[in-house]
């Protein structure tokens, strides 16, 4: 019961998740006690690079055209905002503290496991002191005295653990609390300082080979994380397994402490247009390095056109739903150089303690969410022909055509998401089954079927909001998990 309610974990920004997946991979290269096992590593990080590294891309793209007010809507507007706000902050001493103190919670677990309570308990100690927020600490530090017969403290901690749950059960509770305008000096600081840090990092020996200074910031890593994929997959790779740990601090204490900054100062000049217009310039040409852009772009042109849907077939057809054909977003064209027609759709229902909420893609079947979606019968397409893309997370693309006389109203449309999701789900379990969930985590495994499924189920999805292009007839959706 415990797991199901909030912790420290769960409030944990994009760099600290990364780095304490990275730091367990540092500590199985140095042979030491991790939640992974080495043979998970390969499949982890092949999934996290195929899923993580599309997300990134798409963000810091957001940011980019934010900065430069070329967003089509308020909706996306707001969307860089909040993608830029949980990647910042990786400077922060508290945020890397908290990762800290959980990796110190992991080797104490492995110590209880051995009998060592003794030993686990000094380590659980020393975190608590450190990060006395940190409620797994508290957990572990409980169950150790408890096993070691200390039942005194063991319920003292236990009291801790009950204090924490209600305070995290209301949201994250505030670390550094820094006035915006000294927030942004510190920021400005450390991007004039450390504006060479990557150049510094690809100029390394160990990297000779392997990195080329002109690929940008995400190919950067992904070139890294996939050579230390290959050697725990015992291919060929290019760095020496003894430099594994050397590299993971690269990544951690370098390329996404360089990305934080970024994120951090992005964040405030699209939430409260803070930073001079030279600071924006220079961000700027930073972020097309993080993509490995190699000149300025523009939303409308067709190099950003990973940004839109792409044009389905429109061929017509009599089925009500028909699969149209596969093809990647490289071959995909441009789907209309007149964007501005694009209308963005929300499907919200309004939830008991929280307000509205985005609309999960299965609670079209779930009673509670269906009658509380907010104007559901408001017609929002005047189209009776529509082609929904589903895109994600798919590694191939797939569209269905649908038709609905009069139109389509909310509820119609939520509707057809959802059938959709339905019969591609279906149809690549039928084919190759449940790959299940990585141990220790919940995504999903990817599986080899005719859509190539990876990151989750179908139960994880929400609907954040849908383009629909008018001239097209076309549906896009903007899904999130």
């Amino acid at each position: 019961m415990r797991n199901q309610k909030k912790n420290c974990i769960d409030y944990l920004t994009e760099p600290q998740k990364y780095a304490l997946i990275f730091g367990d991979i540092k500590k199985l290269a140095l042979h030491k006690p991790a939640r992974m096992r080495e043979e998970e590593v390969p499949e982890f990080l092949g999934a996290f690079m195929q899923e993580e590294f599309m997300h990134m891309t798409i963000n810091y793209s957001f940011a980019y055209f934010g900065l430069k007010e070329q967003l089509v809507s308020e909706t996306q507007r707001k969307d860089a905002i909040e993608v830029m706000k949980n990647f910042m902050d990786w400077d922060l001493p508290s945020h890397k503290l908290r990762v800290k103190t959980l990796l110190m919670v992991t080797e104490a677990m492995f110590l209880g496991v051995l009998y060592h309570y003794d030993q686990a308990i000094e380590i659980l100690e020393e975190a608590v002191k450190l990060d006395e927020f940190n409620q797994e600490a508290w957990h572990w530090l409980a169950e150790s005295y408890h096993e070691d017969g200390e039942f005194k403290k063991a319920k003292k901690c236990r009291i801790r653990v009950q204090e924490l749950e209600r305070m995290y059960a209301k949201g994250p509770l505030p670390q550094e609390n820094i006035p915006s305008k000294e927030r942004v000096a510190q920021l400005e600081t450390l991007f004039r300082e450390q504006r060479e840090i990557i150049h510094t990092i690809w100029q390394k020996p160990i990297y000779q080979g392997l990195l080329s200074k002109d690929e940008g910031i995400i190919p950067m890593l992904h070139s890294i994380l996939n050579d230390i994929r290959n050697c725990f997959r015992k291919k060929d790779h290019h760095l020496p397994a003894d430099k594994i740990p050397e590299s993971v601090d690269d990544v951690v204490e370098g390329i996404l402490h360089w990305l934080s900054i970024l994120a951090g100062l992005s964040y405030y000049r699209l939430q409260e247009n803070m930073g001079t217009v030279e600071l924006k310039d220079d961000l700027l040409d930073e972020l097309l390095f993080v993509m490995g852009w190699d000149k300025p772009r523009d939303l409308l042109t067709k190099e950003s056109s990973h940004l839109h849907t792409k044009k389905p077939d429109s061929s017509s057809v009599d089925l009500s739903q028909k699969e149209t054909p596969k093809m990647s977003r490289k071959e995909a064209p441009n789907p209309t150089s007149n964007i501005e027609g694009m209308k963005v759709i929300e499907i919200l229902y309004d939830s008991t303690d929280f307000g509205p909420l985005c609309a999960p893609v299965d609670g079209y079947v779930h009673e509670y969410v269906r009658k509380n979606i907010i104007e559901p019968e408001e017609h929002i397409i005047p189209s009776e022909k529509i082609t929904i893309e589903f895109s994600y997370p798919l590694s191939t693309d797939v569209s269905f055509e649908y038709t609905q006389k009069g139109g389509f109203t909310r509820m119609d449309l939520f509707r057809c998401i959802y059938e959709g999701y339905k019969t591609i789900y279906d149809a690549e379990e039928e084919a190759v089954g449940d790959p299940g969930a990585y141990e220790r985590l919940l995504n999903r495994r990817r599986s080899e079927g005719p859509y190539g499924i990876w990151g989750h189920y179908l139960c994880d999805l929400i609907i954040e909001y849908v383009h629909y292009y008018p001239e097209i007839k076309s549906v896009e959706l903007r899904i999130g998990s």
